[in-house]
């Protein structure tokens, strides 16, 4: 397509110095020959110019859609398949999501059923022990981010390579 543009734009660039071209031809002749009548009404004749047939036009932008359409589908097609990956992907996220509330919302309650004679020295190891696990969850969910993101660019790389 964009060949097709340079082209053009070369055509229209050689036409514009064509004119001038002209123009810079005919001031020199209509100075010399303003008295003749016939001269000058020859050289004020209308210009017109045939850039290019209609039909090599016509021709030409079938050339072009018919390349440029089956890509469009097949790109159509891979999002398509995307969107679907990902809505999938996302449900069973949401079905995460709720299975890790409701583990969480029960270790809640388990932790304030504990009964109340349990020392304060036992809550304050309980907490360094929370976290420290919670430290080393963030960095293994930080890992497992990156490699999801690394997944998740391979198989889209993949999908990119699918034959047409």
């Amino acid at each position: 397509m964009q060949q097709y543009s340079s082209q053009l734009q070369d055509s229209i660039s050689f036409l514009g110095n064509s004119l001038r071209f002209l123009n810079n031809s005919i001031t020199p002749l209509k100075r010399s020959t303003q008295d003749v009548d016939n001269l000058t009404k020859t050289l004020k004749t209308r210009r017109v110019f045939d850039v290019i047939p209609e039909s090599i036009v016509l021709e030409r932008s079938k050339q072009l859609r018919l390349l440029v359409e089956p890509k469009i589908k097949h790109d159509i097609e891979e999002l398509d398949l995307l969107k679907e990956l990902y809505a999938k992907k996302k449900a069973s996220l949401r079905k995460q999501h709720e299975t890790l509330k409701l583990k969480l919302e029960n270790a809640k309650d388990t932790y304030n059923l504990m009964p109340a004679t349990t020392s304060s020295s036992f809550r304050q190891s309980s907490t360094s022990d929370h976290t420290a696990r919670l430290n080393l969850l963030r960095s293994q969910r930080s890992r497992l981010n990156a490699k999801l993101k690394t997944l998740r660019l391979r198989q889209v790389h993949r999908l990119g390579q699918t034959p047409k």
